[in-house]
């Protein structure tokens, strides 16, 4: 499937090759009509791009799709934008994600102000039901990590 990268002046039409992936930009005046009907051929996917981060998929139907960022990614991003090696930038970030971790085994509630608040949550056993079969099953009480978005970070998902 192709994608289409919307920019400012120009989009960026992916084309997957045995080679590989080739990457063309395009002008912006390439058409709706072909836009449309690439889309309903169900060959094209349209990233719509918001401000730097924000990205978004729309497949055929309206559906939408968000980007996924791996920890690599993450971490090639913030070693690129600060010039620190990756190895350095890995190393800190999974410490980071290990202490987070351990916090919440030990049931404490992490706050980072303006971006949220990390806490434990009981969950209660209860009887659900196999699709499949129908058949009643007891779930035995678990527990789940909550999260709840800080004030700034709600303003900037919700301008």
């Amino acid at each position: 499937m192709t994608n289409f990268d919307f920019r400012i002046n120009f989009f960026q039409v992916s084309s997957i090759f045995s080679s590989g992936v080739r990457e063309e930009k395009i002008a912006s005046s390439f058409g709706e009509f072909w836009k449309v009907l690439l889309l309903k051929k169900g060959i094209a996917q349209i990233k719509f791009h918001r401000g730097k981060a924000n990205t978004r998929k729309y497949g055929l139907g309206g559906s939408v799709y968000m980007a996924t960022i791996t920890k690599k990614d993450f971490i090639k991003r913030i070693a690129s934008a600060n010039m620190i090696s990756q190895k350095l930038v890995q190393n800190i970030i999974q410490q980071f994600l290990d202490t987070i971790t351990e916090e919440l085994e030990q049931e404490n509630r992490l706050e980072f102000r303006n971006f949220g608040v990390f806490q434990v949550v009981h969950r209660s056993g209860r009887i659900a039901q196999n699709p499949k079969t129908l058949e009643k099953v007891q779930l035995d009480p678990w527990y789940t990590v909550k999260f709840k978005p800080g004030k700034l970070l709600q303003e900037k998902l919700n301008p």
